[in-house]
């Protein structure tokens, strides 16, 4: 019954109020052409960098080979494109990324070529790097009538680029927020819950040609 009333809140706290989502922007080059964006070929290029803050037992037991992070998070990206921007076609890559474009090493002291010929060679028109996935949680308190309880959350920050292939060079640094409520304890599914929200935000920044705040 207690796991019942967790599941029945949990809705009624996510569907009954809106909040307003913010892509937070680190870097955005002038002029970019989103419809342009939302009709290419885009390769993912995968994940580089992990915070595991919370639900780490969660994300070791599924994701200890970052790999298959990296197909989830593909499948999503697939998933939401066929809903947000159906004429892009995004494509996992099928050969190594330079260390640079995931800044392990500095441009100053690479070999520069490494980078070029990955452009020369790349078959889209953009690549979608994730740099950062920071994993979080947070507690909602709420009031049955007769006490007090709380539900907890997963909450994700997605760290994503965009790269112009054909001019080599960065168009879009930003962090998309996500998350998802804990149901009948089912860690696994929050998290990948909290992951595909973040996703979805991330795609609708690119959708929505750049708006940086749209309501849930």
């Amino acid at each position: 019954m207690k796991k019942l009333l967790l599941l029945i809140v949990s809705a009624i706290l996510l569907s009954s109020c809106t909040h307003t989502i913010t892509i937070t922007e680190l870097y955005k080059q002038d002029n970019i052409d989103f419809n342009k964006i939302k009709e290419a070929k885009i390769t993912f290029a995968g994940t580089k960098n992990i915070s595991l803050r919370e639900f780490k037992k969660t994300f070791n037991d599924e994701y200890s080979d970052t790999t298959k992070l990296d197909k989830y998070i593909y499948n999503s990206f697939v998933n939401l494109f066929a809903l947000n921007m159906p004429k892009a076609q995004i494509l996992l890559a099928d050969r190594k990324i330079p260390a640079e474009l995931f800044g392990e090493v500095s441009f100053k002291t690479a070999n520069i070529n490494n980078v070029k010929n990955y452009f020369e060679n790349c078959k889209s028109d953009y690549l979608l790097i994730i740099k950062n996935i920071d994993i979080a949680n947070m507690y909602v308190s709420y009031s049955t009538g007769k006490s007090f309880s709380s539900i907890e959350y997963c909450l994700i920050k997605l760290e994503f680029e965009y790269w112009d292939v054909l001019n080599q060079k960065k168009i879009i640094t930003a962090t998309a927020p996500g998350m998802c409520a804990v149901g009948l304890f089912n860690y696994l599914e929050t998290l990948n819950g909290a992951i595909d929200d973040a996703v979805k935000n991330a795609t609708r920044y690119i959708s929505e040609n750049g708006t940086a705040q749209f309501v849930k």
